[in-house]
């Protein structure tokens, strides 16, 4: 395999997984200030994500499963800087009749 393949591959691959550019700047300004976003997200997720669940019909761990685990791929693959990350009452209700069927 050639330099120049090598390369292509490589951005295609951090295209896809942002992570892997972000984590070598990564400090501890940051984690310091994502340890507080992270609380408050929690606080919020938290009981949002069993009322979500309740609206759609489902026990409540599954509202708890869309709300952190959306969190964990968003920090892999993710990298629009404003989105709706999680649980909400648009895919509550859209999950609703489907929940009623199983």
């Amino acid at each position: 395999m050639d330099q120049s393949t090598c390369r292509k591959m490589m951005k295609h691959v951090k295209k896809k997984f942002p992570i892997i550019e972000r984590l070598p700047k990564y400090n501890l300004d940051y984690a310091v200030s994502d340890l507080i976003a992270g609380v408050t997200v929690g606080l919020t997720i938290i009981p949002q994500g069993i009322a979500y669940a309740a609206v759609a019909g489902l026990p409540p761990q599954y509202g708890l499963y869309s709300a952190f685990m959306s969190c964990f791929a968003y920090s892999v693959f993710g990298s629009a800087k404003y989105t709706a990350i999680g649980p909400t009452a648009t895919l509550a209700l859209v999950t609703y009749p489907y929940a009623q069927l199983g």
